[in-house]
């Protein structure tokens, strides 16, 4: 039986739901980390938020994204996309 791998890209996938999630939210779920660095990180920002500038959350992993782990004071990324909405 083939196992099918989900993109973390994909819309439909728990990575997905969470960065429309943050979209919806007036938020962003990027990259944090520079192209080539392995693993890949992310970090939650308010949309439009420049390069460089402090995340709400930074070096955030797939595991943090699509687990919906506590990732800020005891706080789900969930959470945290709802006490930031704009």
């Amino acid at each position: 039986m083939a196992s099918q791998k989900v993109e973390y890209g994909d819309i439909g996938s728990t990575f997905g739901i969470m960065v429309e999630l943050a979209r919806e939210n007036g938020l962003t779920i990027r990259h944090y980390n520079e192209t080539g660095e392995l693993p890949r990180t992310f970090e939650l920002v308010y949309r439009r938020t420049p390069k460089g500038e402090v995340p709400i959350v930074g070096n955030l992993s797939v595991d943090d994204v699509v687990g919906n782990n506590n990732v800020k004071e005891g706080q789900t990324l969930k959470q945290i996309i709802e006490k930031y909405s704009s």
